[in-house]
C-alpha cells in the first residue's frame, strides 16, 4: 500500500508567499507606528506631505526621519505599502 505523501496535487498552493504576507495599503494616519524595513527606524507618523509623497516618522528619541511613501514598512510586523490619507 502506497500513500501519497503530497496530496492530489503538490503545487495547488502559493508557495512564494512571504512569511508575513502579502502587503497591503494603509493610510498613514497620524499616530500610527511603523517600521521602515531598510533602515529598521520605527517611530510614529508625525506628518505626511501628499504633494512630496513623503511620510515623517518620529521615534522614541524625538528623531525624525522622512521616507518616500510606498512600500518598504512593517504595521504590527505585517508588510504594508503607505499611502497619503
Amino acid at each position: 500500500m502506497t500513500t501519497d505523501r503530497y496530496g492530489p496535487d503538490a503545487l495547488s498552493t502559493d508557495w512564494r508567499v512571504p512569511r508575513a504576507g502579502r502587503a497591503v495599503e494603509a493610510p498613514a494616519e497620524l499616530g500610527v507606528v511603523v517600521e521602515e524595513v531598510q533602515t529598521d527606524f520605527c517611530g510614529e507618523v508625525v506628518k505626511v506631505e501628499r504633494d512630496l509623497g513623503t511620510v515623517t516618522l518620529e521615534d522614541r528619541r524625538n528623531v525624525r526621519r522622512t521616507f518616500p511613501l510606498g512600500p518598504g514598512f512593517l504595521l504590527e510586523g505585517r508588510p504594508v505599502i503607505l499611502v497619503a490619507p
